[in-house]
């Protein structure tokens, strides 16, 4: 946590005095030049350091060394916040993993004068980190062998999605109506099960419950099945999700009576909660809050039971109520936890006490012979008064949404620029819904050339947005929403279809002409992807190999990979090829050439721009270049903006290429335009 806002030593010393008791920190100070000081603080706080003593060399174990200490003389030398983890011998008997934080001390006119930082114990969370895989492996495979699936049903929207049993190639994510799970039952069921949701819904604590079920599916097959979950509350008592896991049985073996369901009532955890605070809040001058949110907890309802789950609160509520400072409110939120400092507005004070808390809850837990790592994340925010304490709480939230997306391991304190920004979000997918129904989206296309002769060879489909105020928008003005929302497959269907019309009317014209169409990752996932582009090639009379669909690293990162490689080997088993888009800019690149079969890569418009220069884009450029030839793939070259970076591609042997320099992208009816000057040019 940065503490650059502290102004002395003296203010960092008091502050401090609370530390003793958050286990496992421990506080140092430096002088401006990064040599340590003496320990001043008061008793009971571990001295990290004897003036003049090289805690690099004698603390640090020689395997982080150079690391940290490069880190440490990069913090000193540009006044820098440091943070490392390393292995960590303060007593010589012998090392664990610490996380270390430090600051520069500013005087007033902004020159460092001296150093503060601390060092957490975080030995278990990294050993938590280390088994994570493991633990995760053996989860799935303990849901194949005893060939479970998990459902939830949420209340507010009536829809149940569910995660399919058994054979995990054929594994899918569904979603449906409520009234269409009851549909599938009988009478007797439908009318039992309704009873039961409605007692549920009553009941102010969790309920745990187990079922026994006939069910009719779609195709009018009746299969029995056992079913267990849990009711959710959120903070006024309310259920609002049920949650669970199911598995097929055989009828054959059912002993006990149908329909058969089965109750318990849990207690709650022992903290207060957020309506006890809202008084509290409403009547104060000034007031800062801190929100702490583990993510992980739904799943480990999913997966271990309400029992599971309930241990888990409850050792999280121990430890921070045996660590939270004096003159700090605790409370449940949710799934999360609520510091809040009456009176006070000092942005750093919060940041502090919530940081450590939040590095509290990550270290791992023992519950049940259960395992238990958490990925913690937390925001705050302060304000004087008139306070509403809803609103607090939404700017909190707003704070925790941010750094899960940076993936900070710090709190991140509110600005008005997050509420902004999702405003905004929700306003843009407001519009993208209406641009929808009301056909603002078109395709241009980017002509793709063989550098041999400058013909064209192929083209890019790239969508647009014909928006009624803004005018004619890129993807950058609206992808990144778009991909997240529910419209991504609606849209990407749409760009698909059309796609591969425009490509049936290239080839009566133009005979072999390619078209290479992106798609969202959400269609890569979806199981009937193959089939839609079979559909539209029979309908138009588009030969397969004129259609190439791009892949992106984002799709493979996104992806699953047990339903992604059916999906892309149905594709090409179509006749349809599959290029690679962005290939080289990140660390999935080369695992997608052994795992996927790709007919393509595109070189990256990054690494064209200034390979002629930059003596490292030129060697990728390279790489890139032999890769294609070991693994006899085509290769093509994106962003050429003049002929010297065109010759250049050619001298290395690249022969395709697409950019600003054969062609901007362009509506279809100027991309046909085009293609008949450049054939009439030829002719002559």
């Amino acid at each position: 946590m940065p503490l650059s806002a502290y102004r002395d030593l003296t203010l960092i010393s008091h502050s401090a005095a609370g530390v003793p008791a958050l286990k496992g920190l421990q506080v140092w100070h430096a002088r401006a030049d990064g040599q340590p000081l003496p320990d001043q603080l008061e008793d009971g706080v571990s001295r990290v350091f004897q003036g003049g003593r090289n805690w690099l060399a004698e603390f640090v174990h020689e395997g982080d060394r150079a690391r940290v200490t490069e880190l440490w003389r990069q913090a000193v030398a540009n006044g820098t916040d440091f943070e490392a983890r390393y292995r960590y011998s303060q007593d010589g008997d012998g090392y664990r993993w610490v996380l270390g934080r430090g600051s520069p001390l500013r005087d007033a006119s902004g020159t460092v004068s001296a150093w503060v930082g601390t060092i957490l114990d975080i030995d278990g969370l990294a050993a938590a980190e280390a088994s994570v895989e493991i633990a995760e492996r053996q989860l799935a495979l303990l849901l194949d062998q005893a060939d479970y699936g998990t459902w939830e049903y949420d209340l507010a929207s009536g829809r149940v999605r569910t995660r399919i049993a058994g054979n995990r190639d054929t594994q899918s994510l569904t979603e449906s109506a409520y009234s269409a799970l009851l549909a599938g039952m009988d009478d007797q069921a439908a009318t039992a099960m309704q009873s039961v949701v409605a007692d549920i819904l009553h009941s102010t604590v969790p309920t745990s419950f187990s079922m026994t079920f006939r069910w009719q599916d779609p195709d009018r097959r009746e299969v029995w099945y056992e079913s267990s979950g849990t009711s959710i509350l959120d903070s006024t008592g309310k259920t609002t999700l049920l949650a669970g896991v199911y598995r097929q049985v055989n009828s054959g073996v059912l002993e006990r009576p149908y329909p058969h369901f089965k109750f318990e009532r849990q207690p709650q955890n022992r903290m207060a909660s957020w309506e006890s605070l809202e008084p509290l809040l409403a009547g104060a001058d000034a007031a800062a809050l801190g929100l702490i949110v583990a993510n992980e907890v739904p799943e480990v309802l999913a997966t271990f039971g309400l029992e599971t789950v309930e241990g888990l609160l409850d050792q999280m509520t121990a430890r921070l109520q045996g660590a939270c400072p004096n003159g700090f409110h605790l409370c449940r939120w949710e799934a999360g936890f609520v510091v809040v400092q009456l009176g006070a507005i000092e942005q750093t004070g919060i940041t502090k006490v919530t940081g450590c808390l939040q590095d509290i809850l990550r270290a791992p837990y023992r519950i049940g012979g259960h395992d238990v790592a958490l990925t913690v994340h937390a925001g705050t925010v302060s304000a004087a008064s008139p306070i509403s304490a809803r609103s607090l709480l939404v700017c909190a939230d707003l704070a925790v949404i941010e750094a899960r997306q940076e993936k900070s391991d710090c709190p991140i304190a509110f600005e008005p620029r997050m509420r902004e920004a999702v405003q905004r979000k929700h306003n843009l997918l407001a519009e993208i819904s209406r641009a929808t129904s009301r056909n603002e989206f078109t395709l241009f296309y980017q002509p793709q050339v063989r550098l041999s002769d400058g013909q064209i060879v192929g083209v890019e489909a790239l969508l647009r947005w014909q928006h009624p105020e803004r005018g004619l928008l890129t993807p950058a003005d609206f992808l990144a929403p778009l991909k997240q929302s529910s419209l991504a497959i609606e849209v990407g269907n749409w760009v698909l279809g059309t796609a591969i019309a425009d490509a049936a009317n290239l080839a009566r014209q133009f005979g072999d002409i390619r078209t290479a169409v992106n798609l969202f990752s959400k269609q890569f996932r979806a199981s009937n992807l193959a089939e839609e582009i079979s559909q539209h090639l029979t309908a138009t009379g588009l030969p397969p190999t004129l259609l190439e669909l791009e892949i992106t690293e984002q799709v493979i990162l996104t992806g699953d990979d047990v339903a992604l490689g059916p999906t892309l080997s149905a594709i090409r088993a179509l006749g349809c090829t599959l290029s690679f888009d962005d290939f080289g800019t990140g660390y999935a690149s080369l695992s997608a050439l052994k795992q996927y079969p790709i007919d393509r890569l595109k070189i990256d418009r990054s690494f064209v721009q200034s390979f002629s220069e930059n003596a490292r884009d030129d060697a990728i450029v390279d790489m890139i270049l032999l890769l294609g030839e070991k693994f006899g793939l085509s290769v093509i070259a994106e962003g050429i903006e003049d002929e010297t970076q065109a010759q250049a591609l050619r001298d290395k042997g690249c022969t395709e290429a697409q950019g600003y320099h054969f062609g901007r992208p362009m509506p279809f009816e100027d991309l046909v335009t085009h293609m008949r000057n450049q054939r009439a040019a030829v002719a002559v």
